[in-house]
């Protein structure tokens, strides 16, 4: 999910904000961090990461379009357009491919042999030689925060990882970081090293202006916002516990009934967090209250929201978003998927046209769980516009090519 409602999904793997449930933000990015990294690995050019950051100065470079950077279209009275068909694919696959930044969209995409960012028209990499594909892509301060892979083996035993962002390179510190979080402007990341001895758990921290919070040596970080300010959850198995970090750098623990398996909320009774590890298919958080999508009883998901159950007239629900304050979901029925927003179905030409992957038996290229591939995922907002990924073709190898789809 890339939109910035405040849910448990690595912009993503890998969002910063919003991370989905059934791809939690740590075993998400440590799925990337070795499977991709390893492309990374077989790839490399030392020529990779964000334009607008890294140590030394970075440099615009337009992309080489063989084709049409854009398609538009119309479904419902709505005007959409298609991003990313001048690159090999959008995105990474495994988990949000694209980010509202400064309420325009962001995007990851293989160009060639690498994994780069595209926003503006541009390409956003660094001349760092140490520094490798770029994996995750969140809105700081209005410009692109990159998690990009160090392919050299890190002290984890897998790939490192940094974050590019405005010229400068955070992290260098960590064997490991992750999430980039927008607070008041400023950026805040998960940064992970490993224990000094065997009986030393890896140490957990949320960096933020210049200072660590939240040290954990157990359990899984997720960084998010609480009434504007850097909050962290800290879930160790069935235990959850939440912090906020004051305006005097002080954490203040938050009260038990304001944290269970499933949310953080507010005193009020709002939901400020949705925990991806919530035991939840999908969640998202829409106006304060909590849409979840428990995990198949009889091979089929149905929505929870506000009091209603819905999508029972489909076959299944693989995923939910916020879209503007409202409700989205996306859908599959007869074999193919279908995103339902503002009650219409947005995104069937796909299928309908044979361009798309319809239903295709392979669970490994699937999302949340589904025993299929469709050709529609990773519903989201960019700048309060509806968004999703799908797939327009695949290569003789049979990798499927994808594009972000955004209203206008």
């Amino acid at each position: 999910m890339a939109s910035g409602a405040p849910r448990g999904d690595i912009v993503d793997p890998l969002g910063g904000g919003p991370h989905r449930p059934a791809a939690i933000v740590l075993s998400v990015i440590a799925i990337v961090a070795v499977g991709l990294g390893g492309l990374a690995w077989y790839y490399w050019r030392p020529t990779l990461a964000p334009e607008d950051a890294g140590r030394q100065a970075a440099r615009n470079v337009p992309p080489v379009a063989s084709v049409p950077n854009t398609v538009t279209f119309q479904e419902h009275g709505r005007t959409f357009h298609e991003y990313g068909r001048q690159f090999a694919t959008v995105g990474v696959g495994l988990a949000d491919s694209y980010a509202s930044v400064g309420g325009q969209l962001a995007y990851l995409a293989r160009d060639g042999q690498a994994m780069v960012a595209f926003f503006r028209d541009e390409l956003w990499r660094s001349d760092d030689s140490d520094v490798g594909d770029v994996v995750q892509i969140a809105d700081v301060g209005g410009s692109p925060a990159l998690v990009a892979l160090k392919p050299q083996l890190s002290a984890l035993g897998g790939f490192g990882s940094v974050i590019l962002h405005r010229e400068e390179r955070f992290g260098d510190q960590y064997a490991f970081v992750r999430s980039p979080l927008d607070v008041r402007g400023k950026l805040a990341f998960v940064g992970l090293n490993p224990g000094g001895e065997a009986s030393t758990g890896d140490r957990t921290v949320v960096w933020y202006n210049g200072r660590e919070y939240a040290a954990a040596t157990r359990g899984t970080l997720f960084p998010f916002l609480y009434d504007g300010k850097l909050a962290v959850a800290v879930v160790d198995g069935e235990n959850v516990r939440a912090v906020v970090v004051e305006s005097d750098g002080r954490e203040a623990v938050l009260p038990s009934a304001q944290v269970d398996a499933a949310t953080v909320k507010y005193p009020d009774g709002r939901v400020a967090f949705a925990l991806p590890t919530g035991g939840l298919r999908d969640a998202a958080v829409i106006d304060g209250k909590l849409a979840t999508l428990p995990w198949p009883v009889d091979g089929k998901s149905l929505v929870i929201h506000d009091g209603q159950t819905l999508g029972a007239e489909y076959d299944d629900v693989l995923e939910v978003a916020a879209v503007s304050g409202k409700l989205a979901f996306l859908a599959v029925r007869a074999g193919k998927s279908a995103v339902v927003y503002d009650g219409q179905e947005y995104g069937q030409r796909y299928d309908d046209a044979g361009a798309g992957a319809g239903a295709v038996d392979d669970p490994a290229g699937a999302r949340n769980g589904a025993a299929k591939f469709f050709a529609l995922s990773q519903v989201g907002e960019v700048g309060g516009k509806l968004a999703y990924v799908a797939v327009v073709g695949f290569s003789p190898d049979g990798d499927p090519k994808r594009v972000v789809v955004l209203e206008e």
